[in-house]
């Protein structure tokens, strides 16, 4: 069993945990993410996105991203583009990005794939993602948090026996729809790019 409570400003985590219900405090130092698999909508304008892609031909190829969420003046780090570290199985030509979505719209050489535009310090190469990418969207929004959740926990001790939240991570089984989280108009090309 999980559920979330409001508690003033901030909310309650209460978990069932060998037949107890253990309640732990949700506060800006709980690393919070509820992940979920999501549509094609939620890569727009204003909102953050995370990625490792291949870079061919001076064009980064994406098949995989991560949309974080932005919360209602929610300052947005700056982006970036760096070399992925070196890892066996995967291309040497691979790269972590990250940053504000400044727009997308279809490749005028290749109409299948996305141009991706990203808010990033100096030039950037292309990046393109490709024609089934797919989305998982991240928030730290704890009433996203549906009862009954699977959720996975990092606690830390405290005296008497009790334990401090550090970190929660729930993953939803069922797909978040960019029309119901970020309202209409998710998923239509922004036309913007970088």
């Amino acid at each position: 069993m999980i559920e979330v409570q409001e508690q003033g400003r901030a909310k309650k985590l209460i978990v069932e945990v060998d037949g107890e219900q253990v309640e732990f405090l949700i506060n800006a130092n709980v690393k919070l993410s509820v992940q979920a698999p999501g549509d094609t909508g939620f890569v727009q304008e204003g909102q953050f996105v995370s990625a490792t892609g291949v870079l061919s031909n001076e064009q980064i190829f994406i098949k995989e991203l991560t949309v974080h969420l932005v919360g209602r003046g929610q300052k947005l780090p700056a982006g970036k583009i760096v070399k992925a570290p070196a890892q066996v199985g995967e291309s040497q030509n691979a790269y972590n990005l990250a940053g504000p979505v400044l727009g997308t719209k279809p490749d005028e050489d290749y109409p299948d794939h996305t141009v991706l535009g990203l808010k990033v310090a100096g030039r950037a190469p292309k990046i393109m993602l490709e024609p089934d990418y797919s989305v998982t969207v991240s928030s730290s929004d704890a009433s996203m948090i549906p009862a009954d959740a699977p959720i996975e926990m990092e606690v830390a001790p405290l005296r008497g026996g009790r334990f401090r939240l550090v970190a929660a991570t729930v993953t939803l089984s069922e797909p978040l729809s960019s029309e119901e989280v970020l309202g209409s108009g998710a998923g239509e090309e922004t036309g913007r790019e970088e």
